[in-house]
């Protein structure tokens, strides 16, 4: 018998044959992936409430544990339709996702610490970017899969579209801004150009182009860290000669266009002290007369961004102390280290309980510290093994898939995953750059729990759905 039960094939006014679905059977239902969805929603919960165990107040497991059954509900509602429908319906669902993004302009947009990524609508507090993500991929898939790219021009036309479709939703997340989540979408594209057969050529010229923006930004970052130690000069957090042996040894001049003051402090005739009242008396702070790095510089990052980047490359010139923008990824690699081999027991962690490691990141980005300090290496072997099932299982999935379009999605789904798995992951132990790339399942987020669960419904209806053609 066929997997599929189909009615008598209605014929239109011109005869063209249409197939009617009826909802698959249980049988066409791969149980790998969400056996492992829930499995990592419950780990997730009871390490979200462990983070937040000295917390007051610290409820966050509790609506954690409602999104993931509304992500449940949302999986099981995806998976029961024809993917086909979304490659029919792919422009809006790509157009939803632009307007969700515009309204963060709107009244209804929300700003938090100078980031404006959430619409809040009542009590309910929504990240549109995540359900941005979902109808970009989606469109890609679209794109490519309706393209023939066999040919150089071919090739050029088609990477034009992608690109005019890739700039909205990386704009308008871009401007947000969260660097995190428009970088993720990056990886996914260039695996489905890679798998729909681009040329080579291509490939290699935007790893030529990515050495050459590594390098910009380098000579960035290091420009960026001057302008910190001077500011550490003026604040009596270094001493002159410390900043002039970073720009001996760095090859550097110290900034243009300081005042007399600043001069002064630079060359030790001042003392910060003198600086300090010299400030007072003119009612000015640091920052009006120094200003901010990201108003000098042509590459849009901001100030926050860039002391992301720099504690990454050079902690010891931007937080000496260890006690400013580096505080939580050393917290998080005190409680990776302490964690051993079998951990400290559930709830008998250090770091979150004792708030050396805040409960703001706690239970989202670094969630993952929290895992491995309580279950060990052990512990988190057994995490890092439930993902590569899922990814591979999601891959072989995309394999079986019968057309292009079914078979790009899951890979881009996959793909996605894992740059979440893997920054994240690779950001905890002090391997990857601090950027808000939240862990799927297990970091605190209803936007995100809600998304994961959509893209991995999509998954299942490819395995149910991908034996029939519309």
């Amino acid at each position: 018998m066929s997997d599929f039960q189909t009615s008598a094939p209605p014929r239109s006014t011109h005869g063209a044959l249409m197939t009617t679905y009826r909802r698959p059977r249980i049988q066409r239902t791969d149980w790998i992936n969400p056996i492992i969805l829930v499995a990592l929603g419950v780990v997730g919960v009871f390490f979200i409430k462990s983070a937040q165990r000295a917390t007051p107040n610290g409820t966050q497991w509790e609506p954690q544990l409602v999104w993931l059954v509304l992500g449940a509900a949302f999986y099981i509602t995806v998976s029961a339709f024809d993917y086909h429908l979304w490659m029919k319906n792919v422009w809006l669902i790509y157009l939803a996702g632009i307007v969700l993004l515009l309204l963060l302009w709107s009244p209804l947009g929300e700003i938090r610490s100078g980031a404006r990524r959430w619409l809040k609508v009542g009590s309910l507090t929504i990240q549109p970017s995540e359900f941005a993500k979902i109808g970009t991929l989606a469109m890609l898939c679209f794109i490519l899969a309706k393209s023939e790219l066999s040919t150089v021009r071919g090739s050029l036309e088609i990477l034009g579209k992608v690109v005019a479709i890739l700039a909205v939703p990386i704009l308008l997340i871009f401007l947000q801004p969260d660097l995190g989540s428009s970088l993720a979408l990056f990886p996914t594209v260039f695996a489905l150009l890679y798998v729909s057969n681009l040329s080579a050529r291509f490939f290699v010229t935007v790893f030529g182009f990515f050495l050459a923006v590594l390098f910009v930004l380098k000579m960035d970052i290091k420009h960026y860290e001057n302008f910190v130690q001077t500011k550490m000069v003026l604040q009596g957090k270094i001493m002159p000669e410390q900043y002039n042996s970073f720009l001996q040894d760095n090859h550097l001049a110290p900034i243009a266009g300081l005042g007399a003051e600043e001069q002064k402090v630079l060359q030790g005739t001042m003392s910060p002290k003198g600086y300090e009242q010299f400030l007072q008396a003119s009612h000015l702070t640091l920052v009006d007369r120094v200003g901010l790095y990201q108003t000098h510089s042509w590459l849009p990052l901001k100030d926050y961004q860039r002391d992301r980047l720099a504690s990454f490359l050079d902690p010891k010139d931007v937080d000496p102390q260890g006690i400013g923008v580096t505080w939580n990824q050393k917290q998080s690699q005190i409680a990776v280290g302490t964690g051993g081999l079998l951990g400290k027991g559930y709830e008998n962690g250090t770091q979150a309980r004792l708030g050396y490691l805040p409960s703001k990141v706690a239970t989202s980005d670094f969630i993952m510290a929290v895992f491995l300090e309580e279950t060990g290496f052990l512990g988190g072997l057994a995490v890092i093994g439930l993902y590569a099932i899922l990814l591979g299982n999601t891959l072989r999935i995309a394999w079986t898939a019968r057309d292009r379009f079914g078979r790009l999605l899951c890979v881009g789904v996959a793909v996605l995953f894992m740059v979440h798995v893997f920054v994240n992951i690779g950001m905890v132990q002090g391997l990857m750059p601090v950027k808000g790339i939240p862990l799927p399942l297990l970091s605190y987020g209803g936007s995100f729990v809600l998304s994961c669960c959509i893209l991995m419904g999509l998954v299942q209806s490819v395995y149910r759905f991908s034996r029939e053609t519309v």
